[in-house]
Order: C-alpha cells, then structure tokens, then sequence
C-alpha cells in the first residue's frame, strides 16, 4: 500500500474561569488582565522561561486570553489521533495548573480561591464559550467556501448521536449536544454572533497549498473515545472531498435545522434531503461509511484511518440497535444514563435543582470530576498512555512543526531581545523564519539561527 499522505489536526478550548473573590464573597469571572498575569507566571515559573502574555508554550500549545475574557487553550498540531487525544488532555491539565498555582495569589486587590473549572461550552444561563476543531485540508479540493464543505456540515450536524456531549438545560430537556442548541448557520465567517457549523475563515497558517477546516459547532469532550473517533471520522470525511467521492443521501436541505432535530430527538429525529426525501441521522452516517469504505478499498486511508471507519461502523450499529450500548463509549450515552438513575434513586424531576447539580458535576476536571473517574474505570482502555499525557505538558509533539516552535522557545524564550512566536513563523528582532509545513519538525535556517545566534541558549538536537 502507498504511504497516504498525513494531515494535522489540534482542538482549541475556551476555559471560563470562575472563582470566589473574598473581597465581595461572590462568584465572578475573572478578567483578561488578571489572566494574562496567571499565564505570564505560569510560564516563567513552570517552564522556565518568561515571555509576554497571549503567546506560546514550550510543548508546542498556545494560552491565552481570547474574547469574552475565557481562556484559551490551543493544542500543539499533531498528526496521529491518539496523540491529539493526549494533548488535548494534557491542555486541561495545563490550565489546571495555571489556575491552581495562581488563584490563592493576591492579584488586582484581590484574593480568589478556586472553584471547580467545567469543560463545557453550554452554562445553567445558555451562555456559550468555544470549542474548536481544526484540519489541515488540501486548499485545492477543500477550499474554505460553503460549496466546499457540505459534507463537513452534513457530518457534523448528525455525528452527534455517537459524540455529543450531552446537556441537561434549566428547562430539564436533556440534550445530545451542547453546541447545537446555539447553532444558527450552516457557515459563516463570524463565530460570535452568527455561531456556525462551520468558520468561513480563510487562514492556512501554512503554504498555500493547504487550507484549513475549522468546525466550530461540535462539543468538547470526557471521553476519549469520543475525543478520538470525532477528530478520525471528520478527517474520514474531509478525505472523501478530497478524492471527490460521491456520498448519496447527505445532501441536507439545511444542516442546522438537521442539527436540531437530532439534537431535540436524542439522535432520532428525522429531517429533509434536498431531493425532498426524508432521513435521519443514522442513515447519513451509514452513508458515509459507506463512502469510506471505498476509499479503504483503494488503499486511500491511513491505518490509523481504517481503524477508525470499522469503529465507527460498529458504533452506528449499535446506536442503531439501542443507542444505550454506547454507554461505554460515548459521553451523551453514559451522562443520559447517570441522570435517569439519579432521577429514579431521588424521585426527582428533570428540572429539578437536584438533577442540575449532578449534571453540573459530569465534566468537572480534577478532583471530583464525574468523567474525569469514568477516565480510570470504564473509559480507562480509551486513554491515552499517561506517560503520553504527561509529557505533552512539558513537551512538543516530535513530528510537526510544534517541536520546531519548542526548540525556538527552548533557545529564545528567555532572550532579552524582541521575540515572535506564531503558528507558522517564528523571529528574533527583525529576523523572522517561516514555518509553512505544519508537518515539518525540521527547519534548517531556524537550526542555524539556534546555533549560531548570540541570544540563544543552547537546545540539545
């Protein structure tokens, strides 16, 4: 079989963080210029180097503050899906840190203490955060147009009987999806107020030759099963546009309204084609298994990628027969279950206070954390290798161009001079250095520099 060409992916997070201020004894979300501090001493103390806020980490990640006051963690790009997986995880355990080694601290006039941090997009209030997904796609089939991506968006809008979340609203409806109740186009260029499937953004951060397909309407998960098998059968999916593979029975007459009645349903809704026919989730998934078989039978998917289509094709079946059978894998599943025997064991309605606080529990990180527990039992043989995780904290991914921003830090973070650090550039004063391979861990001219440059510590090869 021909080696098949990798692509990278990374997730970006939005952490709104809460704490009590002793100085009101209230609740409030800690501002920008309160976190920024946080970050800047979490670098210089744990990573040895200092830096300006809203900039990069050793292993290859960004942290910052982004609108709204939430922080933001970006992963390092990564190529295999166990990996981003590990990264993704060691990102929570990274603004863990942040949070934990700066909350007791006086700052702004000021004492906070912690509160438990949620990896959730969706609050009590239906306010939202951020969650993203990014995939490096060829720019010349899969250019950033909405043409382009119906697929993407067709997938997206269904996928969620197997990876959303699940959410229990003030209302006591229990949702799939916690993104899908906020969705109102298809695409669109503006994240904020439009809230899309899909980001028409026209950003590479990489060679002309390559675009990237940023999903902003899926949701963050516990899982990694989920976390796993939402960024493998996305890529799946971008690799069937890239090959120009025809998919029947995918074309939605609108994704969003598809999106809402899955999301309403608890996966069994059905919506329109734009034929005028009627499907439902599970057909359009199986659709684009299909599909993806034939890209297996050409030999046109990585291992990693042919693992991931017979997984998939196992969960739909079991979706298909009771979608209870997911429980063991699948986040939505699992917290469904939880509250129905917590309804049972209280006697308590769905809009009960009772049941809002045990589902607030559910994706809590850290010590107490429901999920975070079901990590070490039942979800314990999805993990990633802990070693993995924990040196993701610390270090880059070794076959992407986030180790060569590591070595850059390594060598320059402490520099009295003017750094930049960006996804695909890095500098020292007016000497800047592209990085347009997001593939590449490898830059001769940054090696040079490395060596060569006054300023620069010295970075084992």
């Amino acid at each position: 079989m021909a080696e098949i060409d990798p692509r990278v992916n990374g997730t970006e997070m939005e952490w709104a963080v809460m704490a009590n201020d002793t100085s009101t004894n209230q609740v409030t979300m800690i501002g920008s210029g309160v976190l920024n501090a946080y970050i800047k001493s979490y670098a210089k103390t744990m990573l040895g180097y200092d830096r300006t806020p809203c900039q990069y980490l050793q292993n290859g990640a960004r942290m910052y503050v982004d609108v709204g006051d939430h922080l933001e963690y970006a992963t390092p790009e990564t190529t295999r899906f166990t990996e981003a997986v590990a990264a993704e995880i060691a990102g929570e355990r990274v603004v863990q840190d942040c949070l934990s080694t700066n909350l007791t601290e006086k700052s702004g006039g000021s004492r906070y203490q912690s509160l438990r941090q949620h990896k959730r997009v969706a609050d009590r209030d239906g306010n939202t955060s951020g969650y993203h997904e990014n995939y490096q796609a060829s720019e010349a089939k899969v250019p950033i147009e909405p043409s382009k991506l119906l697929l993407v968006a067709a997938h997206v809008a269904t996928r969620q009987i197997l990876f959303g979340a699940g959410f229990l609203s003030m209302k006591g409806d229990f949702h799939l999806s916690q993104k899908a109740t906020t969705i109102r186009k298809a695409f669109s260029s503006g994240t904020m107020s439009e809230k899309p499937i899909i980001v028409l953004r026209h950003e590479g951060l990489a060679d002309k030759e390559w675009s990237r397909v940023q999903v902003v309407g899926g949701d963050p998960n516990m899982s990694p099963w989920a976390m796993q098998m939402k960024l493998a059968t996305t890529r799946i999916v971008l690799r069937l546009q890239e090959h120009d593979i025809d998919v029947p029975g995918v074309d939605l007459i609108s994704p969003v309204q598809a999106m809402r009645q899955v999301n309403d349903s608890l996966g069994q809704g059905k919506f329109e084609l734009s034929d005028g026919s009627v499907t439902n989730a599970v057909s359009v998934q199986r659709q684009f298994i299909e599909a993806g078989k034939s890209l297996a039978a050409e030999g046109l998917l990585e291992d990693q990628e042919m693992d991931a289509l017979e997984e998939w094709e196992r969960a739909i079946a079991d979706f298909r027969q009771d979608p209870e059978l997911l429980y063991d894998r699948a986040d939505w599943a699992l917290r469904y279950k939880m509250l129905c025997a917590q309804r049972q064991k209280h006697g308590c309605a769905w809009d009960s206070v009772k049941l809002r606080d045990i589902d607030l529990t559910w994706d809590v990180i850290g010590k107490g954390g429901i999920a975070e527990k079901l990590r070490q039992s039942i979800w314990a043989k999805y993990m990633p290798d802990e070693h993995l995780i924990e040196r993701l904290k610390q270090q880059a991914p070794e076959k992407t161009r986030a180790h060569a921003r590591s070595r850059f830090l390594q060598a320059f973070g402490g520099s009295d001079k003017s750094i930049s650090v960006g996804w695909d550039e890095v500098g020292v004063e007016n000497t800047r250095i592209p990085l347009p391979d997001p593939r590449q861990s490898h830059y001769p001219r940054l090696e040079n520099m490395i060596r060569t440059h006054p300023e620069s510590r010295q970075v084992a090869a």
